[in-house]
């Protein structure tokens, strides 16, 4: 709560003092605002390659700094695929080129079929921070073998713990709203199931099991049990999740259809609980750009997904902070030190010698997202037009401003 200058020199934070007296090439004025750690989104997804009228790598990367994110990990569901360890090298370096650090989660099985395994030991070494296939894996015995393969490396092996049976041709879980609505739903035991299968595989193996999207109350409750008996298990819940609820669908604005469905207002309650407790160890953007042509069309047929990396820090804090649902500190930590540990990933906070990674934010201003000044090519987000409170004014990563509003 102190005013303070900060420092940044050579990519790190030199000093941290009141009235710092010194020249500096690049002065970024942060009255009224806040200064923390820039943010670490554990789960985006990217158009590139193969789908780049969707998103390129670099307007992902421009739409996370102007989100306050300074790290965010690829998810393998590209065209092709990256399931092979040049795949992996090939995103590192490219991310050297990028205002931010991208890291890659590579395939668990070749074509992301859930039958022949990729060479996971390579991709392990050759950076792969996480393995999974982004979606549903069928063959138990797989998932047992990954996460006992996998223990050496400790990278944790990727689950979209929800049954592709039970939610065969769904788009919202049953209750209330979604049959009001006429909406396809599947029951939450949909989640429940397939995520018991691979917390028990979790405890047999003593394998890193990260559950990827949490959106229900059981699921929530399943992975409170498992961490009480001490299994290494994390867990992620998408932003939109914490925000909106089934309700909302009754608009049939097709931002808003994304995978896992959005829950009920009880599920929403447990899941942010879950955050506020820490059995929920991260908030993820799950940034899923599609293009209009894609999702402009009736709502069963639109495909899953919403992009949410600009918006969705400050959606947060409005909805979130503001109202006393989740303390300042605790959505920070949510979105810094509590992925970084959950995927092993370098993090410093902000202190003199740590890496000048930061985001100035002004926690009072007042604004609405519009389609004409977002830097992401996607034209799903849920929050265009919507008023917000709080906004970034600056990332800076490795001590150079990446973004600053109004330049």
């Amino acid at each position: 709560d102190d005013v303070l200058d900060v420092l940044c020199r050579d990519g790190k934070i030199a000093a941290i003092a009141p009235e710092l007296e010194t020249e500096a090439e690049q002065v970024v004025d942060a009255s009224g605002c806040v200064v923390f750690p820039a943010l670490i989104d554990l789960h985006v997804h990217a158009g590139e390659p193969g789908h780049e009228p969707r998103e390129s790598l670099d307007s992902l990367a421009r739409a996370l700094v102007r989100g306050g994110f300074g790290t965010a990990i690829v998810m393998p569901d590209t065209d092709p695929p990256r399931q092979y360890a040049a795949d992996v090298r090939m995103l590192l370096a490219r991310s050297e080129t990028l205002p931010l650090r991208l890291f890659p989660a590579a395939c668990l099985t070749l074509a992301r079929k859930g039958e022949e395994p990729t060479e996971w030991g390579e991709l392990a070494e050759a950076g792969a921070v996480a393995i999974g296939d982004s979606r549903p894996v069928h063959d138990t015995s797989l998932v047992r073998r990954a996460l006992l393969y996998l223990r050496p490396w400790g990278v944790p092996l990727l689950t979209d713990a929800v049954d592709p049976y039970l939610s065969r041709n769904a788009s919202a879980w049953e209750g209330y709203y979604p049959t009001v609505y006429g909406l396809r739903a599947m029951p939450a035991e949909a989640e429940e199931a397939m995520l018991l299968r691979d917390l028990l595989l979790a405890r047999l193996t003593e394998g890193r099991l990260h559950v990827q999207r949490v959106a229900t109350a059981k699921a929530v409750a399943r992975i409170a049990e498992a961490k009480a008996q001490g299994w290494n298990v994390t867990a992620e819940v998408s932003w939109l999740h914490l925000v909106r609820t089934d309700e909302s669908l009754g608009s049939y604005d097709t931002s808003l259809k994304v995978w896992p469905p959005l829950g009920s207002d009880d599920d929403r309650r447990a899941l942010i609980e879950g955050v506020r407790s820490g059995v929920i160890d991260a908030i993820v953007t799950d940034h899923t750009p599609y293009t209009s042509e894609e999702k402009v069309v009736e709502f069963d047929f639109a495909p899953f997904g919403a992009a949410g990396a600009e918006h969705a820090f400050a959606a947060l804090w409005s909805e979130l902070v503001r109202p006393g649902l989740i303390e300042e500190g605790t959505l920070l930590r949510r979105l810094t030190s509590s992925p970084a540990k959950a995927f092993n990933l370098a993090y410093a906070g902000v202190q003199e010698g740590a890496p000048a990674d930061l985001v100035v934010f002004d926690p009072a201003r007042q604004w609405t997202p519009t389609r004409e000044e977002q830097a992401s090519r996607a034209a799903n987000h849920p929050f265009l037009g919507v008023e917000l409170t709080g906004k970034v004014r600056a990332t800076v990563i490795g001590g150079r401003v990446q973004y600053e509003a109004g330049r």
